[in-house]
């Protein structure tokens, strides 16, 4: 697969350089990234020799996405020949972290996917409630081979993050709300402190930024399968690149969140809420072991009950 970034700066000219690495296991091949970066007028052209070897080792950069709050395109000046990290327009450098949790991404106009702004059939605002928790995608981010490091597309850890923001590779330039907000890691319900089932707000929840979707009947939905094996590894880059591609391209619709569906949630009492196929237990009684095997077992039985309907 082919990314595209542009960086636009004034009186600049473009180079694009293709990277494309080999997949592990010689299975699944790791998608190429296209990068342009910007340069000013009086930086002297480079000879063909040295564009050729420029254009085998550039690609498409993590460090180029755009910092939380700012959606425009931010222009990158590269500085991998130095072995130093590349610096953003403006002096924001990616090995600062956030301090402030990322914008939801918005509806496009004039296409049908809500995004994460929806509403329940009253009328009431929902929220949209991260599978894989956002703080967990932090530390994930903030890995020396993603954070700071000059060509972090070439780790595993670097190219785990972007296909886990981008699985289609149907967005131009990514952003750091990107890399929080991937629809396939959330699902839309009532507020937190609306839900009786909320990891992070349940006494004693062994994993509380671990959050899963559940359908009325009890069965894990596939992403919030993938958000367990995510979290028994240790994080998204410790996945086999190909394997976790692989994975998000599995996905019914990895570019649309899991919409609300009245039918999977009850009220144990009045205006509070809980998902009504969460076994007993789930977040204080289970570990991680315990989950996967629950939601492989749920699948198998949801397959059978479809075999003979």
């Amino acid at each position: 697969m082919t990314r595209q970034q542009h960086s636009q700066t004034k009186n600049s000219h473009k180079q694009t350089s293709t990277f494309s690495s080999a997949s592990t296991g010689g299975m699944f091949e790791s998608r190429p990234f296209v990068v342009q970066a910007s340069r000013r007028e009086n930086v002297q052209q480079p000879d063909l020799k040295t564009s050729l070897m420029r254009r085998e080792r550039y690609g498409h950069h993590l460090s180029q996405m755009q910092p939380f709050g700012n959606e425009a395109t931010i222009a990158v000046q590269p500085k991998m020949e130095t072995g130093q990290p590349i610096q953003c327009a403006g002096g924001f450098s990616f090995n600062q972290l956030w301090k402030k949790r990322p914008s939801k991404p918005r509806p496009v106009p004039g296409q049908p996917n809500p995004g994460l702004q929806q509403t329940d059939p009253t009328g009431n605002p929902l929220t949209a409630h991260h599978k894989y928790g956002l703080q967990n995608i932090k530390q994930d981010l903030q890995h020396p081979n993603v954070l700071g490091h000059p060509n972090p597309h070439t780790t595993n850890q670097g190219q785990n993050m972007l296909n886990w923001a981008d699985p289609t590779n149907s967005k131009p330039p990514l952003t750091h709300s990107d890399v929080a907000w991937p629809p396939h890691n959330v699902f839309m319900g009532p507020k937190p402190q609306d839900r009786l089932d909320d990891p992070g707000k349940v006494p004693g929840a062994l994993y509380p930024d671990l959050d899963t979707h559940f359908t009325a009947s009890g069965t894990v939905t596939p992403a919030s399968g993938l958000a367990l094996d995510i979290q028994k590894v240790g994080g998204i880059g410790n996945f086999n690149p190909a394997d976790l591609t692989n994975r998000l391209n599995a996905l019914p619709n990895p570019n649309k969140a899991s919409s609300y569906n009245p039918n999977e949630w009850v009220q144990p009492t009045p205006g509070k809420f809980q998902q009504a196929g969460m076994p007993t237990g789930w977040h204080t009684n289970m570990d991680i072991n315990d989950r996967i095997n629950y939601a492989e077992e749920s699948q198998i039985d949801s397959s059978r009950r479809h075999l003979f309907q």
